[in-house]
């Protein structure tokens, strides 16, 4: 997109407008809002968007007149956008939750401008209180981050320290809507239990992009991060965290770094050896495997084995719909296997809601293991079409002869 040059007039006179607009004592709602959205529905929090909208252009502006990269520097382009984030990272000059909600949802914008600016400044916009988490306007600021400002692998490396503040923050204490136990909100106000999971959920997802990458070692249970989040999240995080890493194999198809298939094999083991170890009401996380399932990406073997561990360990896995269909898509070095994990599955479903989802993968599945004309594959099928069967599902009586 070709940009337009800004005279020197234009600019004085834009930067004269934003300085009026942040001027005006419409700041935001009260401490219960979400300040994002506070940002863009009072005066002074459009005004800081547009801000960075103009540090933009005036970037762009620099970048088509030199026809070349100009100095990532707010000091050397424009000292006067400099001076007025400073300013308002001051909480006796603006305290206002909006205000600071901005600096969250742009962090991004901003980290390409200026990523010195953004490391030197990081400590003031996600500020702190004495006791260590995050006070109100660095709680506006983080939590506005991490809904919507997007999973940049620069930004997240540049606020690592404030990564590390949540993730020692978390805790397991919360109540949830679900049944499950979930962590506190790190120095957030009151808000709705919906809200709070998404930033927790959000944070998940940011750090699984970070260890996804390498950003965050080799070896889970050595990251501070990894283990924090694992160790200290609640149920509904630790969950989110698989389930992210599974939805993200969906996506990628076969291609897969080789050195990306082992450190996400790494983690897997990792949570499943602390699921053996550790206590049963802790299992529930492993469910998530369920994402894992069909990714082509990860060997069957191994993927059919963890499966199994899973069904014994949990009782029960996510998408059962897609696991069953990826179950009867195996070669059949794995219908064995295959089947044993079909039968747990339907051992598990005990309101037999959930077949009416998977059952004409499962009668695929069956079919095969019966046509196999190995004798513990055949039994194991028709196990599982006898237990079908006295669920109600009659159909399942055509794959089993009155001979058999």
């Amino acid at each position: 997109m070709r940009v337009r040059a800004i005279n020197s007039t234009v600019r004085e006179r834009v930067w004269a407008l934003l300085q009026g607009l942040m001027a005006d004592p419409d700041a935001g709602g009260s401490t219960e809002h979400d300040a994002a959205e506070d940002s863009l529905n009072s005066i002074r929090g459009k005004a800081m968007h547009a801000i960075t909208m103009y540090a933009r252009w005036v970037y762009e502006t620099a970048q088509a007149q030199e026809g070349a990269s100009p100095a990532r520097s707010f000091d050397v382009l424009m000292p006067e956008v400099a001076q007025e984030l400073d300013s308002r990272l001051d909480a006796s000059v603006d305290a206002s939750r909006a205000v600071r909600a901005v600096f969250g949802v742009r962090i991004r914008l901003l980290t390409w401008l200026d990523p010195e600016w953004v490391t030197s400044r990081a400590q003031r916009i996600f500020s702190v209180a004495a006791d260590g988490p995050f006070d109100l306007l660095g709680s506006a600021a983080w939590h506005s981050y991490l809904l919507y400002g997007g999973e940049n692998l620069e930004t997240m490396q540049l606020l690592r320290p404030q990564y590390e503040i949540v993730i020692r923050d978390l805790d397991r204490t919360r109540p949830s809507t679900d049944g499950h136990e979930q962590g506190r909100p790190f120095g957030l106000p009151d808000r709705s239990t919906m809200a709070l999971d998404s930033v927790e959920r959000n944070l998940a997802d940011h750090v699984m992009v970070m260890y996804w990458h390498g950003r965050l070692g080799e070896d889970p249970g050595k990251s501070e991060l990894v283990r924090g989040l694992f160790e200290n999240g609640n149920r509904s995080v630790r969950h989110r965290a698989l389930e992210f890493v599974g939805r993200s194999l969906r996506d990628v198809g076969q291609d897969l770094d080789q050195g990306i298939r082992q450190r996400i094999q790494h983690l897997w083991e990792y949570r499943l050896e602390a699921a053996q170890t550790g206590p049963a009401a802790e299992r529930s996380e492993l469910e998530a495997f369920g994402w894992w399932v069909e990714s082509t990406a990860l060997d069957a073997d191994w993927r059919v084995g963890q499966l199994l561990e899973v069904l014994r360990l949990a009782g029960a896995v996510d998408v059962d719909y897609l696991v069953v269909a990826a179950l009867a898509d195996l070669e059949e070095p794995h219908l064995e296997a295959a089947l044993r994990c079909l039968v747990l599955i339907i051992g598990a479903d005990t309101d037999g809601w959930g077949v009416y989802g998977w059952k004409d993968s499962a009668h695929r599945l069956i079919q095969r293991g019966i046509a196999s004309g190995e004798p513990r594959i055949m039994e194991l099928a028709i196990d599982a079409a006898n237990l079908l069967i006295a669920r109600g599902f009659h159909e399942f009586r055509s794959l089993v002869s009155p001979e058999r």
